[in-house]
Order: C-alpha cells, then structure tokens, then sequence
C-alpha cells in the first residue's frame, strides 16, 4: 500500500564468518533498564577477528547514550563498526545498539574494559528524573599465534627442494633480535598514536547522514506490512520514532526523550531552524500519532497514507542541500 524509493546499505559486520571460539553474552539489569555484551568468541589466533556487539534496552521516552566509537578498544584494529537499527519489543521498550569486527595486533592477553552506557530521562516508579548508568564487567580475551599445524601445511617448491630450517638452527646475532623487537613497539606505538588522532574521522566516515537513515527506516517500515498485519499501532509508534530521531540527528532537537507536548513547546521556542509550515507539519503529524498510540483512534487508509507522506515529504523538504549549512 505504501511506497517509497530509498537507497539501501548491505555492510554489516555480521558477515564475518564466525570460526571455532568460546563465545561469550552477558545482560546486566537495573529495573526496566537493561544491557547485553556478546562477544563471538575469548579466544583467538592472530588470523582471526572479533565481534563485539552490546546492546541497551530502556522503555519508550528514555535516551540510550551508548559508548563512543572505540572507546574500550583501543587495543584493537576496527575492521568494521556499524549502529544496529533501534526497534520496538513487544514489551514496549526499545532497543539500540553497535557492533564491531576487531582485529588482534598481537598474541597476548587483552582486556576489554567495562563499557557504560547513560540513560537519560524519567523512569516509571523511579524517584526523580535524571541520568541512570549500568556498566558491563570487564572481559578478558587470549590472543594465540597459529596452531604450529599450520606450518606443515605450507607447500615448499618441489625444484629447489628447499625446505624451512628448523627454529632452533636460526641464529642472529643479539643486536638483530633487539633492533627488530624495537622496530615492532615503535610500529605498535605508531599505529595507538594513529587510531587516537584519526577517531574523530573514522566517525566522520562511517556515520550515515540522518535524512539517509530516516529514508531507510522508513523503507524497512513499508517492507514490514505492518497495516496489512493489524499492526496499526506499532506502525504509529515506529513512524513518530522514525521522525523523532531524524529531528535530533538532523537539527539537534532532543525529541525521542520528550513528550509530545513538552517538543511541540520547544518548537515554539525555536526561532531559527525551521520554518512555521515545518512547525506547524509536525505538531499536526506528532498529534495525530499520538491519537493513536495512546487514545486508541483507528485512523483509516486515507490517513495512514496521508501521516506517511507527511513524514516522508518533511525530511526529503529539511534536507541540507548540497554546501548549505544549518
């Protein structure tokens, strides 16, 4: 019933095969808030790479405030990050969350320290609004060199006859040994320096703009046939989150956290970000939404229709065009 023409992403650290390793997963609770940290796997050879994935779970109008990228793995190389995609549960509470592909620099044994993740704003029953943490527990992560199979394994030319002398026949002389273990701390300082000093770009590079991301949840919406499953209501609730988070990625609006009524009151106090027919858009959409999601209306094809274009017509008209700023 509802179209919409997007561009898609298919890069996903998932598609790491995962090899032989015991995994580990772990969830810490607080209340309704909660976090998990799975890894694929503690222990691994230097061939091999890491997934990380933590995970935070609060109720509706609570902000997650994950980690920044790379903090607590500093010691690895990042092959590959992404964001996972925030999505309703069937218990009412959303989930977000990251995930790495990391690369060992060498074999020894690292600690992935314990990663924090804030949440702000009120939580039901709880005494007081305000800023809540839960912390994951340090875990420790063995790094082997290869099985010494491996070496057997190894084709040697069949003209020469050559073959590999055994270790214990190399001899080099003590100064080698020191002037090749120096150059390695001097390549493993080199490359922490590096990661420290480009962190701000590798974000740079992997973040998605937030018209683009707002689009493809929007897609994924549509795939999903919520309408033609009954599922009015959780399409409202996930096409006001879908508008919401584009608002604060977009211009810096703190809604995803805010009632409808206390946003709309902030957006009479903006004087400079959007105009008054893009205010006036969105306390009509988010009303309407809310009419839904909490007053029980049953809006019929015509509106349903008419709230996803109005979402979709808003981010495509607030998109920066290209050497504008906000």
């Amino acid at each position: 019933m509802l179209l919409l023409a997007g561009c898609g992403r298919s890069t996903s650290p998932s598609d790491v095969a995962e090899k032989d390793g015991k995994p580990f997963s772990k969830q810490w609770e607080r209340g309704p808030l909660s976090i998990r940290l799975h890894l694929d796997k503690t222990v691994l050879d230097l061939s091999d790479h890491l997934i990380l994935r933590l995970e935070a779970e609060c109720p509706e109008g609570i902000e997650a405030q994950l980690p920044e990228l790379g903090e607590g793995t500093e010691q690895f190389l990042i092959v590959n990050f992404h964001a996972l995609e925030k999505h309703l549960t069937e218990r009412g509470t959303i989930v977000s969350g990251f995930e790495y592909v990391l690369e060992p620099l060498i074999a020894e044994k690292y600690i992935i320290p314990a990663l924090t993740v804030k949440f702000i704003g009120h939580i039901a029953g709880g005494s007081k609004d305000g800023e809540h943490e839960l912390s994951t527990e340090s875990q420790s992560i063995q790094v082997e060199l290869p099985p010494p199979e491996i070496w057997d394994n190894l084709k040697v030319d069949d003209v020469t006859d050559a073959e590999p002398l055994p270790l214990e026949k190399i001899q080099a002389p003590k100064s080698a040994w020191l002037g090749l273990t120096a150059i390695a701390l001097i390549a493993i300082a080199a490359i922490l320096i590096w990661k420290k000093l480009h962190k701000k770009s590798r974000e740079d590079m992997i973040r998605i703009p937030p018209h683009e991301a707002a689009l493809e949840a929007l897609q994924r919406l549509v795939d999903d046939n919520l309408i033609e499953a009954g599922n009015t209501k959780l399409f409202y609730i996930r096409i006001s989150n879908i508008l919401r988070e584009y608002l604060e990625a977009q211009f810096n609006f703190k809604a995803p956290e805010r009632t409808t009524q206390e946003f709309l009151e902030d957006l009479r106090n903006d004087n400079s970000k959007l105009s008054q027919d893009h205010k006036s858009l969105l306390q009509e959409f988010l009303t309407h939404c809310d009419l839904v999601k909490f007053a029980r209306h049953q809006p019929d094809n015509a509106e349903i229709q008419a709230t996803f274009d109005a979402c979709r017509d808003f981010i495509l008209e607030t998109t920066p065009k290209p050497n504008s700023s906000q």
